[in-house]
């Protein structure tokens, strides 16, 4: 038998850093009365630089985030499923809204560090995106956990595809409608008077935010892989929290330097790298042991997916149909004078967001699965079939088929990005071990 290649691998050195990130962004928004803030609620898709024109206290508890966060802890997680199933609401909605909604039904918060304790953080206003069929519903009903006194702006998206090429005007002029409409609502419910220059910091702050991670997320292409999708959950994650902050910009700085020097000297995710997959969206947050399977037992590494990759990143086609990474708003040199200006040009920048496609369009997320397989030299794709998520779900079949037609080989298993109960990890494991055998490999020699 051929001696199997061994890569060197070494810890990430900002990965500390990034915790103790995560840890603040949390606290900010507990502590925010604190210190006079303000506290927004609000799916993590939503254009939260808009708020900060009111003030850089404004702290936010972005909803899909705070799910993930209960999903992975299993005890807490099933604690709060039993308490909305016993109020009489199905098994089968947002697993990630279920999560919240039984946190804040018994009044307990998991903070950043896994503690959970009494005493869930009310928003004193909800500003959040409708991008699926449950968010409005999901604030709206956290309002009248919290007792029916909370201000809500709830806004629009038009669907978007990128197999179109371009945002076009009509949609842009929607949205900025919107937002240009949520401003003096804003002042009217805190009594603060909306600030330019603050809000075009954090809209130019997130928009480097999103090119720095998006570059990040190209040297993944490297051979070997400086890093597994499963350490990228937890730095995407930080994006998802407070992109809009220089705290933000300045550590996804540090980690793309990071990267590229790993990438220079040759240190790899995995020591045994020999197969190459991409994912499709959110994981069973409760099993990313699986992660670790097929990279111990087969030396497959996972390095990304279009949720992982655009969650929190615009991209568009370059002149040769590759995804590239989106200049960011500095370096557009977009005019942002005025409030009109500004709002219009942030809208057109968080309209290219990959995000908008994998929710809204199974065709187009399909061609940029098949584009992101071939760009980042993957081997094979894996779906996670996900009842949890009816939006990240839809067209997966028909995900699959494009990939198969594009000869790229996939592995699909069910399981539920916030519901413990619906992933059988055992199975899934057998299911790896029949996909990565079909596909000529064999576990490794310890």
């Amino acid at each position: 038998m051929a001696e199997e290649k061994r890569y060197k691998t070494e810890p990430f050195k900002c990965w500390q850093e990034a915790k103790q990130l995560r840890l603040k962004f949390y606290n900010d928004y507990t502590r925010a009365h604190e210190v006079g803030g303000i506290r927004v609620a609000g799916s993590g898709a939503s254009f939260f630089a808009l708020p900060i024109g009111l003030g850089w206290d404004v702290q936010f508890l972005t909803g899909e985030t705070y799910g993930a966060s209960v999903s992975s802890r299993p005890e807490f997680s099933l604690e709060c499923m039993e308490e909305v199933e016993r109020r009489g609401y199905a098994r089968d909605i947002c697993s990630y809204m279920r999560n919240y909604w039984g946190s804040a039904m018994l009044n307990k918060f998991i903070h950043a560090d896994g503690r959970v304790e009494d005493g869930f953080p009310k928003p004193d206003l909800i500003f959040s995106v409708h991008i699926c069929c449950g968010h409005a519903n999901w604030y709206r009903h956290v309002n009248e956990i919290e007792g029916g006194d909370i201000p809500m702006y709830f806004y629009d998206l038009p669907c978007m595809t990128l197999a179109e090429g371009t945002v076009n005007k009509r949609r842009v002029d929607y949205v900025t409608a919107q937002m240009l409409e949520a401003i003096p609502w804003m002042e009217k419910i805190t009594g603060r008077t909306w600030d330019l220059e603050k809000f075009v910091e954090a809209a130019q702050n997130e928009s480097e935010t999103s090119k720095l991670w998006a570059e990040i997320c190209m040297l993944q292409k490297a051979i070997p892989a400086p890093m597994e999708e499963k350490t990228a959950y937890s730095f995407q994650g930080l994006t998802a929290l407070r992109a809009q902050s220089k705290e933000c910009v300045d550590f996804m700085r540090v980690l793309l330097d990071e990267i590229k020097d790993r990438v220079e000297r040759g240190i790899a995710a995995s020591e045994h790298e020999r197969f190459r997959v991409i994912t499709d969206s959110n994981p069973p947050w409760s099993g990313l042991e699986l992660f670790r399977y097929m990279d111990r037992n087969y030396g497959v590494i996972s390095l990304g997916s279009i949720y992982t990759f655009g969650l929190h990143a615009a991209w568009e086609y370059d002149e040769n149909g590759m995804l590239v990474p989106v200049k960011s708003l500095r370096e557009l040199g977009v005019p942002m004078r005025t409030r009109e200006e500004a709002v219009r040009a942030y809208t057109e920048f968080k309209l290219k967001f990959l995000q908008l496609f994998f929710l809204l369009d199974p065709i187009a997320k399909s061609q940029i699965m098949v584009k992101m397989a071939k760009q980042w030299n993957a081997d094979a794709a894996i779906i996670h079939l996900n009842r949890g998520c009816e939006g990240s779900a839809l067209g997966q079949k028909e995900n699959r088929l494009a990939l198969i037609e594009a000869g790229i080989p996939v592995m699909t298993y069910e399981g539920n990005v916030g519901d413990d109960r619906d992933f059988d990890l055992a199975r899934t494991k057998e299911k790896m071990d029949s996909f990565f055998e079909g596909q000529g490999l064999r576990k490794l020699t310890k």
